[in-house]
């Protein structure tokens, strides 16, 4: 389906769009330390640390004394490690080494543990032992939140007031103009007849995940693994609709990834369906702020104060007034009768739609309208702060 929108584009503008891929992970995290006698436990925990963006080393062992009692690790890496992972075969002799308390100590075993090792746990302050593989998907989940323990990205939710608003070109270029201000910025689209937000950034060719690959949604998503495996446009990530698809997005799917974005992009942007239950309504319990597009019109205000009371269960909403041809009311005149606080005004853009049509991503210069009601928009999130 990409490929039969992508042949009637105008123009050359697809090769510009698609700019330099951020490949580095925001905020990537360090390492887990492996501590163990049996070299096969970094092999069998590398894959779940790399999930979650950590980067596995075995850390040297040396007895402590010539009678072979009590082992010693280095002392700077048990502190800085992201994680530890000790091997239940030297769990007893590492816990007499008198190793200074620290979180994120976990200890490894193969089969059930006799006592002593739960008793070597103790002494190790450990949070748990870990049977593998079994716990495997346990221990995938911890070290995601070892990697990246505190959530510090802002979510905020775009919504039309009525249709055709404008409300996707408007969410791409909040996220054009977080990522043109340095800040790791993330599209996504939780609209299934919205035509696909990777299609407004002129990457709907880019390869990688789309909201079909995430199926039902389930266990926590890694947010180095959600940020690798998105597609690339404009600099910005994108998680778009399948368009051979017209179902939305699963509510635990869109729930796990706003959870994960949180944690790696500094500014998450919703481009969300208007007046649905399901995904569209977790999308905008889950943001932190909520911007509400209406055109300037009587009628547009008029569907705007009934989206305005399903949009409500969000909490405190702002509004975006957009203004041109045919849309001729003053803008505190529509944000004072829907009685919303006005955060931006988008005014009309000569060329904006010849440029998408040729893949060309909205906001790319910050003088235009565009911009700089995105740009408002971006101040309003406090992202990057």
């Amino acid at each position: 389906m990409a490929g039969s929108v992508a042949c009637v584009r105008s123009g050359a503008g697809t090769a510009t769009s698609r700019g330099g891929d951020p490949a580095a992970v925001p905020g990537a995290p360090g390492v887990l330390a492996v501590i163990s006698a049996d070299p096969t436990l970094a092999r069998v925990v590398g894959p779940v640390a790399a999930a979650a963006g950590l980067t596995v080393r075995s850390l040297p062992l040396r007895t402590a004394d010539a009678a072979g009692a009590g082992l010693v690790v280095p002392a700077a890496d048990w502190a800085r490690a992201t994680a530890v992972l000790v091997g239940a075969e030297v769990a007893q002799q590492l816990a007499s080494a008198a190793l200074p308390r620290r979180d994120g100590v976990l200890v490894a075993a193969t089969d059930d543990p006799p006592p002593a090792v739960w008793a070597a746990a103790l002494a190790l302050g450990a949070e748990r032992v870990v049977g593998l593989p079994a716990a495997r998907g346990w221990l995938a989940d911890r070290l995601a939140v070892a990697a990246y323990p505190q959530a510090k990205g802002r979510v905020l939710a775009l919504l039309g007031g009525c249709g055709g608003a404008g409300t996707s070109v408007l969410a791409a270029s909040v996220a054009v103009t977080a990522h043109r201000r340095g800040l790791p910025a993330l599209l996504v689209d939780v609209d299934p007849l919205g035509g696909g937000a990777d299609l407004v950034l002129g990457g709907e060719d880019a390869p990688g995940l789309r909201w079909a690959g995430l199926g039902d949604g389930g266990p926590r998503l890694s947010p180095a693994a959600l940020w690798s495996a998105l597609p690339v446009a404009a600099g910005v990530r994108v998680l778009a609709v399948d368009r051979s698809a017209a179902a939305p997005p699963a509510t635990a799917a869109v729930t796990s990834v706003l959870a994960a974005a949180r944690q790696v992009a500094e500014l998450t942007v919703l481009d969300v369906p208007r007046g649905q239950e399901g995904s569209p309504r977790a999308a905008l319990l889950a943001a932190d702020e909520v911007a509400l597009v209406v055109p300037a019109t009587l009628r547009a205000a008029a569907a705007a104060a009934a989206t305005l009371a399903w949009a409500a269960v969000a909490g405190e909403v702002h509004l975006v007034v957009r203004c041109g041809p045919g849309a001729p009311l003053p803008p505190q005149q529509v944000a004072r009768a829907l009685g919303l606080p006005l955060v931006a005004v988008v005014r009309g853009e000569p060329g904006l739609a010849r440029g998408l049509d040729r893949g060309e991503p909205p906001a790319q210069h910050g003088r235009s309208p565009l911009a700089r009601a995105a740009g408002r928009l971006v101040d309003m999130t406090g992202a990057g702060r």
